[in-house]
């Protein structure tokens, strides 16, 4: 696959798109975290100064509280001089400083304000220094000399008061317009962080998917391609168009492709070889086994009994010889799909009895007997190749057989299918022969004399071009069923 990138072509492989699709969401993912980080680290601290403003509205609030309960307290001890009214009057003039300490101490990292906490600590002290002046007076003068100056003390105490409260009012205004000048107040900030946080990860959901969707698109549309032309090879059809990139797929396309033809090329080569073994060797051969038939008639004179024993031989051989090939010629024209089926209703029992009379001779010769049950079942077969079916698979059960043994034919009529069970007792196969004693060229026993190792391969393509299965159960030392099931409806109907 090719990914341009301003203006430049980068050749990607399989392995560098899944990293690209696992570090896209992530790479996302981290962005989104950083943005989500500095929201809400400038929401903390628009929160915090909200909270500070607040703080200030309010210590400026309680300051100007502070500055009447002190004055309230020095008049009303100046009237009744009890140790209660003193202690309040001694506390409200403590807390006058402190509460201006406090506003210090929230306002010490803005430059801007200096001056104004200024102001506002010299006013506070200038009322502590009335209070405290007025309250000596008090404390040395009887009370009816004191209740005299009382106007003195109150131009005094409200022109210190006016002016503290005056400072104290321009904080306030100040802090207010700042609380007016705040992005939100704390719950539209926590709206609008809901929907950055569902924003931000409906557009990582989205960005991933897209991202992952397209490199999947890409990587299993050409991997459909490589199934199809798998499916396209099977039917022995032509392939689609070669698949484009430099990525592993782009590679298995072209080893798939020659492998195909490297098949292909097999295939013409056993056509070749099937071609002369059916023309080259089958006609010489046949000529060869006309000549030995007419040497044994006696037509180019008499030979000795050494030389008719040699003769037998060599019949035998051309036999075996001209077997092999008919085996060869018929599996592949089966698998190959050019074998002729010829179906007509026929009574599966009374095949295999004519089956068992043909191999009468060689199961007589080794002390066999053969038993036929079961059902009259009529499935629509060819005659002859379900009969050669039923030869071969009697005759292995006869070579294997030790003598005195019993083969039984069952036959039994299924609801869709006929199943035949051929049992022998004869030596078993071996576990690991099991799945490919249908191969060609395989013998559970190392086979024998007159043996090619095709037979239980051509009963296989005969009985799967009728549509139904073939299968064995055996055990060493416990003889073997083999069993084939052969479908009522035929599909080469």
């Amino acid at each position: 696959m090719l990914v341009t990138i301003g203006g430049f072509a980068l050749k990607l492989s399989v392995a560098q798109k899944g990293l690209i699709m696992a570090a896209v969401p992530l790479l996302l993912g981290l962005i989104y975290l950083a943005v989500l980080g500095t929201l809400l680290e400038n929401a903390q601290v628009v929160a915090e100064r909200e909270y500070r403003s607040r703080t200030i509205v309010s210590e400026a609030n309680q300051a100007q509280r502070d500055l009447f309960d002190a004055g309230s307290a020095i008049i009303a001890w100046n009237y009744m001089r009890n140790d209660a009214l003193r202690k309040r009057l001694d506390d409200a003039i403590a807390v006058i400083p402190e509460r201006a300490a406090k506003l210090k101490a929230l306002l010490k990292d803005d430059p801007s304000r200096t001056e104004r906490l200024k102001a506002v600590e010299a006013q506070a002290q200038s009322v502590v220094t009335v209070l405290n002046w007025h309250k000596r007076q008090i404390e040395e003068s009887p009370q009816d000399v004191y209740h005299f100056q009382f106007g003195k003390f109150r131009s005094q105490i409200e022109g210190s008061f006016k002016t503290y409260v005056d400072e104290l009012h321009r904080l306030t205004s100040e802090e207010r317009q700042i609380q007016e000048h705040l992005p939100l107040n704390a719950e539209g900030r926590k709206q609008e962080l809901r929907l950055y946080i569902l924003a931000g990860a409906l557009l990582n959901l989205l960005l991933s998917l897209g991202v992952v969707v397209y490199f999947s698109r890409d990587i299993a549309a050409r991997l459909k391609i490589l199934s199809r032309n798998a499916e396209l090879f099977v039917e022995h059809k032509p392939l689609l168009a070669p698949i484009e990139g430099s990525d592993e797929v782009a590679e298995l396309d072209v080893a798939f492709r020659k492998m195909a033809n490297d098949v292909a090329r097999a295939e013409e080569m056993k056509q070749a070889f099937v071609a002369m073994v059916s023309h080259d060797l089958r006609s010489p051969l046949a000529a060869i086994h006309g000549a030995l038939e007419l040497v044994e008639r006696g037509l180019y004179g008499e030979i000795s009994e050494k030389g008719k024993k040699r003769l037998s031989t060599a019949q035998a051989e051309c036999d075996r010889l001209l077997s092999l090939v008919s085996e060869l010629l018929d599996i592949e024209k089966m698998e190959a799909g050019m074998m002729e089926m010829k179906l007509v209703p026929t009574d599966l029992a009374e095949l295999a009895v004519q089956s068992s009379n043909s191999v009468k001779t060689l199961a007589e010769a080794n002390a066999v007997k053969i038993e036929v049950f079961g059902d009259h079942a009529i499935v629509s077969v060819d005659k002859e190749r379900i009969m050669q079916v039923f030869i071969n698979l009697l005759s292995n059960a006869i070579k294997y057989s030790p003598q005195g043994a019993t083969i039984t034919v069952n036959i039994a009529m299924k609801q869709d299918s006929a199943h035949i069970k051929i049992e022998d007792q004869g030596k078993g196969i071996p576990r690991h022969m099991l799945e490919s004693v249908f191969d060609r060229f395989q013998q559970a026993h190392g086979g024998g004399a007159g043996t090619s190792g095709l037979g239980l391969a051509i009963c296989k393509a005969i009985v799967e071009a009728h549509g139904g299965k073939i299968g064995v159960v055996s055990e060493v030392g416990s003889g073997s069923i083999f069993w084939l099931h052969l479908p009522t409806s035929n599909p080469a109907n």
